[in-house]
């Protein structure tokens, strides 16, 4: 069990391979727009820009200074589902198996 043990949660884990423009645009957008109903008082809610999808996850700095998405990040908004499911050992470690 030790093993398994990190420091961060795996869905924190910064995804250096990808960019940004691996979200679905429209996604985000939607779920912003919802999440912002729910809860109206925060400012960086208000944008879909580099300001929000920090805040809550989706976006990293990588080892390279860039933004990355984050394995959260990419399973909530991936383009492809091939995206999502690409994530190794990840979703084991989600559903539970």
């Amino acid at each position: 069990m030790l093993r398994d043990r990190a420091d961060e949660p795996r869905d924190a884990l910064v995804l250096e391979e990808m960019t940004p423009e691996s979200f679905e645009r429209g996604c985000v957008e939607r779920y912003r727009l919802r999440l912002s109903d729910l809860h109206p008082e925060p400012v960086w809610q208000r944008s879909i820009s580099i300001r929000f999808l920090p805040c809550i996850g989706a976006l990293a700095r990588g080892r390279d200074g860039l933004w990355h998405p984050t394995a959260a990040g990419l399973l909530m908004f991936g383009k492809r589902r091939g995206d999502r499911a690409g994530i190794s050992g990840l979703s084991a470690g989600i559903s539970g198996d």
